[in-house]
């Protein structure tokens, strides 16, 4: 055990041999067609991206939403279950409202996290996808802490790569790029229950959502300052 706690192999125990697992013959596998049940359980999203999986992958203008719960995952109840599902329903509803997609809803370093994209398969790019983030972001600005759950929210606009990541038996939709980034540095500066956008997103939104510009902020990533707004 090391001073944190944790733990380093150092190898198998003597007289363990190296494990042969057999691999299971997927050609001699029953054939059970369960997927046309499965679309029966699944999003609209869901199920269209999977008929088109093949063509799904390109270089495209997104709009990423990242946001960041109060909720203390590290100490596990039943509490904190019913919490995290209930903001997980939150985040999805205002989502696909706007007919945008829930890319991931995890915990890591920054704590408990969503990401939301606008413009990503299988629903096609809108000409005023920043506006939909920014009324999703609204939403949830709005609900979560009628939860008692404090939000951080960022939001950027641009170009990015989204497709598939993985393998046939287990892959999922992503979006990688610097716009990616640069929302989750927003989301991590913004204030408690705020949503700070970029200039790209806050151009296209400035004729229906009213803005406070804020001072530019250096983020990890980028040399020039950012222009920020809330």
């Amino acid at each position: 055990a090391t001073p944190l706690g944790n733990y380093k192999i150092v190898g198998l125990r003597p007289g363990v041999q190296t494990l042969d697992i057999p691999r299971v013959n997927e050609q001699a596998a029953p054939q059970f067609h369960i997927w046309p049940i499965l679309k029966m359980y699944c999003h609209e999203g869901a199920r269209d991206l999977q008929d088109i999986a093949p063509f799904a992958a390109d270089v495209r203008k997104l709009t990423v939403i990242f946001i960041r719960l109060e909720l203390d995952l590290e100490k596990p109840s039943l509490d904190t279950v019913q919490m995290t599902h209930k903001a997980c329903l939150v985040i999805q509803n205002a989502t696909y409202m706007y007919k945008g997609t829930l890319r991931q809803f995890l915990q890591d370093d920054k704590g408990c996290l969503a990401i939301c994209v606008m413009g990503m398969p299988p629903f096609a790019p809108h000409d005023n996808d920043p506006v939909r983030a920014v009324l999703a972001g609204l939403e949830m600005a709005r609900k979560l802490p009628e939860l008692g759950i404090g939000v951080y929210i960022g939001i950027t606009t641009g170009t990015a790569y989204s497709g598939f990541v993985g393998s046939q038996s287990r892959r999922e939709m992503c979006a990688m790029g610097s716009i990616v980034n640069m929302s989750a540095r927003l989301m991590c500066k913004a204030g408690k229950n705020e949503i700070w956008a970029d200039q790209d997103t806050r151009d296209a939104c400035d004729l229906m959502v009213e803005f406070e510009t804020l001072n530019p902020v250096v983020v990890k990533g980028r040399e020039a300052p950012l222009n920020v707004f809330r």
